[in-house]
């Protein structure tokens, strides 16, 4: 069998990277990848944007990461991001 991939999902935490988190990592049943880090200027500890009930349960899991980055700073560009090391 393959190696599950590593993910990356870049912003979208008050839209729709809560649901894609969700799918990749369910609170029950095996996870789709292997681990899965999540960048995005909101907070979620203390929650500066609303992020649900079920949402903090998937940040519990082992394999995810949440990081917290303005995007639109020029230091902290995706590729900077993504080369941090899991």
């Amino acid at each position: 069998m393959a190696a599950k991939p590593n993910v990356i999902i870049f912003g979208g935490l008050n839209t729709c990277s809560r649901a894609l988190a969700a799918l990749l990592v369910p609170i029950e049943g095996d996870p789709l990848v292997s681990h899965l880090r999540i960048v995005d200027k909101y907070s979620v500890s203390p929650p500066t944007t609303y992020i649900g009930a079920e949402f903090p349960k998937v940040l519990e899991k082992p394999i995810v990461e949440y990081r917290q980055a303005n995007l639109t700073v020029p230091g902290m560009s995706p590729l900077r991001v993504a080369s941090i090391p899991y």
